[in-house]
């Protein structure tokens, strides 16, 4: 083979590496896209659903951190003794402590509103961090949900999303 076909098959087989690559990395960023997709929405069918192992399994380690002290707080201030532990135990097993918090919760949101009566976007996505924007239909602002991905999976950061800052 000559020089010049030899250059030829050269470049035809970096072309098609860097083809093969580029649709790799593009099939990579929709499957990234669809993973968080499915945790928002399997976040709310499970809260929907009364699944409330299903809606603990799906939060941040901070958003399961801050449940729980905050459940402790409130127990503590009712005068019952109970550990932290005993509370991430309840949360963990959907004991009765469990049940009772989603239950408040489900008192005052519906995620029927998120699941039927919203539109979803995707908002920035990046290594370890990323957005849905819930937009509900009577409301002025949309949403912007936040996920974060721990031990290879997406987790919704529910505190980190609604919870408002303590001033100190």
């Amino acid at each position: 083979m000559n020089m010049r076909k030899r250059l030829i098959v050269f470049l035809a087989l970096i072309f098609l590496l860097v083809l093969i690559i580029h649709i790799s990395y593009a099939n990579s960023k929709e499957d990234e896209k669809i993973e968080v997709i499915d945790t928002v929405e399997s976040f709310f069918k499970n809260l929907k659903d009364k699944d409330f192992k299903g809606v603990w399994s799906l939060l941040t380690r901070k958003s399961k951190g801050h449940i729980i002290k905050d459940v402790y707080k409130e127990i503590r201030n009712t005068g019952e003794k109970i550990s932290i532990q005993e509370i991430r135990t309840d949360f963990d097993n959907c004991g009765k402590i469990c049940r009772s918090y989603w239950e408040g919760y489900l008192s005052t949101f519906d995620p029927k509103m998120v699941l039927e009566e919203s539109e979803w976007r995707i908002g920035k996505i990046k290594k370890d961090k990323a957005e849905l924007i819930i937009h509900y239909k009577d409301s002025e602002r949309p949403a912007k949900i936040k996920l974060f991905e721990e031990d290879g999976k997406w987790k919704l950061g529910l505190v980190e999303t609604f919870w408002t800052r303590k001033r100190r």
